[in-house]
């Protein structure tokens, strides 16, 4: 007789893990920087970065309060030395061009607050991810001195459900916070322009340079000849004013008689705002201001004798700069 033994062993294992209930895992802290020119509008797009925990899908909405000027009509940078310097600016809802909100100014609409859907994770560790844009506006014309640094600092708050169905959030409970930090300076500026006496800044888009070049033709050459240019100068910063020429404070001539026995050249003298600029070697600082709006360009023909015929010519060039 036989006997046979079998003996198995057959272990099944698995495991499932456990969805968490969903929530907001992860709300960052942001910063937004500027660089503020005071003669340009300044816009800058961010991005807010919002992390989720569990299964679902959840919609969403971010409100972001007045910070330090407790408006969000009127929120401003300070400058933390003097509180009472600072930039107003805006913070927008990119697609729809609308001031962000929050409740303290009544009900926003949909179209005031950043909105979005956070897709819910299929399998662990059930995590997900979402990103919603906000703009920052800073309107040009604001300041005229030039200073080291702008702050405020605001909180956000984000609700799951939607804003215009109050039943799905309570405002006083939101889902999670954070910090959004506002910080710019003030760069030097300078604007420039070469503009007939008397004549104001052309019209159009500020910028520092408006208008680049001009001629003073004196047509026949007879000394005593005057000619003038304005140079106008907007800054917010002390600024330099240099003058160099390129022949060293003569005009040369371009085309004409070829004879070595005659002159080839005509003397000028140039004033700035009346004070003679020396031209006969490099550049020459002629001012350093933190005003003075319009500077007088004058240039007028010293007694020359007999000079070869011909046209003549010198090129000026006029630097000026905002001390960095």
């Amino acid at each position: 007789m036989k006997t046979i033994l079998v003996l198995g062993l057959l272990v099944l294992t698995s495991s499932i893990s456990a969805q968490p209930a969903t929530s907001i895992r992860s709300f960052e802290d942001a910063e937004l920087s500027f660089a503020y020119i005071p003669n340009r509008d300044f816009t800058i797009t961010g991005r807010l970065d919002i992390e989720q925990s569990g299964g679902e899908t959840r919609d969403f909405f971010i409100v972001i309060d007045g910070g330090q000027s407790g408006s969000v009509n009127d929120r401003a940078a300070i400058n933390p030395v003097d509180p009472g310097d600072a930039v107003s600016y805006r913070l927008v809802v990119p697609s729809t061009g609308m001031t962000v909100r929050d409740f303290s100014s009544g009900q926003p609409s949909a179209s005031e607050v950043l909105s979005g859907t956070i897709p819910g994770a299929t399998s662990g560790p059930w995590r997900s991810y979402v990103s919603v844009d906000l703009r920052l506006e800073v309107d040009a014309g604001q300041l005229e001195d030039s200073e080291p640094e702008y702050a405020d600092d605001l909180v956000m708050r984000l609700y799951y459900g939607r804003v215009n169905d109050p039943s799905s959030y309570n405002p006083n409970n939101p889902q999670a916070t954070a910090t959004l930090s506002i910080r710019g300076n003030v760069d030097p500026f300078v604007q420039v322009a070469l503009v007939e006496a008397g004549a104001s800044f052309p019209p159009g888009r500020p910028g520092p340079v408006r208008v680049t070049e001009r001629t003073m033709d004196f047509g026949e050459l007879t000394a005593g000849s005057q000619q003038r240019y304005d140079l106008l100068v907007d800054a917010n910063a002390l600024f330099t004013i240099s003058v160099s020429s390129e022949n060293s404070g003569v005009m040369r001539v371009v085309s004409g008689d070829d004879d070595p026995d005659v002159p080839t050249t005509v003397p000028y003298r140039l004033r700035l705002n009346g004070q003679s600029v020396d031209l006969s070697g490099g550049a020459s600082v002629v001012g350093v201001s933190l005003s003075g709006f319009r500077w007088a360009i004058e240039a007028e023909i010293l007694p020359f004798g007999v000079a070869a015929a011909g046209d003549y010519e010198d090129v000026v060039l006029i630097t000026v700069s905002a001390d960095q």
